[in-house]
């Protein structure tokens, strides 16, 4: 059962007319309130709540009539602050509701392979990907996936503006939601293309949280060369995790990088 927002003297007004319809004892002895469920159903969509009955399809339709306004959400943090296994967390709890999941990556990330979608922590999922030159929009249009409920997107800095574009059409038009996780900023601390598209269109923008090791928030990706020390020049697009990457907060990416000082990488840290 899923609750939405409904003012309070419609809560009361429709409260009135379940006990009135449903409890009355004259209404009892005519005809059980279970045996009428056209009209438990009404007055229960009127409240906002959705009662999810057997039968996939019923169950899908009651949540696209629930997402009246369908959003696009990027939520974007730093290397390491669990963007992938939330994407994952997010897709089984749709799932667990039974309603479709298009689990999306662009092909630019290949680290778990061409077609795994694979957190730190070890969830991981089949997924499917985007080429560069891949029209979103018109995948989407392709039999099956139009019967989905919700599109999660993981890596999605890599996400070219156009891409974006055809995500918030699919939004715009088909009223379904589309989740964007990833990095907003590379390692110069300038946006990504995809992510510079998203702040400009998404309708919710969350911060998803990590920390430096000196205990503050971490905003920046510091890129560190085999030698230990912080990288500022280079190709934007370089794969890599723990043995590459470590999330800082600026004072110490701009301290560290003043002092040229070693930076020990978390992968490098003794367990």
């Amino acid at each position: 059962i899923i609750p939405e927002k409904e003012t309070y003297s419609h809560f009361i007004f429709y409260a009135f007319v379940v006990r009135t319809a449903f409890w009355h004892p004259m209404n009892m002895r005519k005809t059980h309130w279970a045996k009428r469920p056209g009209f438990v159903e009404f007055v229960l969509a009127r409240l906002g709540i959705i009662v999810y009955n057997e039968g996939s399809t019923k169950k899908r339709a009651w949540a696209r009539r629930r997402n009246s306004m369908a959003k696009l959400y990027f939520k974007y943090g730093a290397m390491g602050s669990s963007k992938t296994a939330q994407a994952l967390i997010t897709k089984y709890n749709y799932e667990e509701n039974d309603l479709r999941v298009w689990l999306v990556k662009p092909s630019a990330d290949s680290r778990d392979g061409s077609d795994i979608l694979r957190s730190r922590i070890g969830l991981e999922a089949r997924v499917e990907i985007l080429p560069p030159e891949g029209d979103v929009y018109a995948l989407f249009r392709q039999t099956g996936r139009v019967a989905c409920d919700v599109i999660i997107v993981d890596e999605c800095q890599f996400l070219t503006p156009e891409q974006v574009d055809q995500l918030r059409t699919i939004v715009d038009e088909e009223n379904l939601p589309v989740i964007c996780f990833g990095l907003r900023t590379d390692f110069r601390c300038r946006l990504f293309e995809g992510s510079r598209r998203l702040m400009e269109v998404a309708d919710t923008i969350q911060e998803i949280k990590t920390i430096c090791d000196c205990g503050a928030k971490a905003t920046v990706n510091a890129r560190v060369d085999a030698d230990g020390y912080i990288v500022t020049q280079g190709q934007q697009l370089m794969l890599g995790g723990n043995d590459r990457y470590i999330a800082m907060c600026h004072k110490c990416w701009v301290r560290g990088i003043a002092a040229h000082k070693k930076i020990r990488l978390h992968s490098s840290q003794p367990k």
